[in-house]
């Protein structure tokens, strides 16, 4: 399922789709989230853990995931 969301967002990115979903940070990386989280807002020095899925926009093969190792 996580594989199939990516894929989708991948395709929607490179059609140009994705409009106010896709986030980026200052330092140019970019994301989508999936699913929002239940808690509060985070400050600057609060932990948090989240599950994520990492391709590279380019050819959208994975380098790094949080669900093949079954823990964020």
């Amino acid at each position: 399922a996580v594989t199939t969301n990516v894929n989708n967002i991948l395709a929607d990115y490179k059609a140009g789709k994705l409009g106010a979903n896709l986030k980026k940070t200052a330092s140019g990386l970019e994301y989508v989230v999936f699913e929002q989280g239940t808690g509060g807002p985070i400050a600057d020095g609060d932990k948090l853990k989240a599950d994520y899925y990492a391709a590279l926009k380019s050819n959208g093969n994975k380098f790094d995931s949080s669900y093949d190792r079954g823990a964020p």
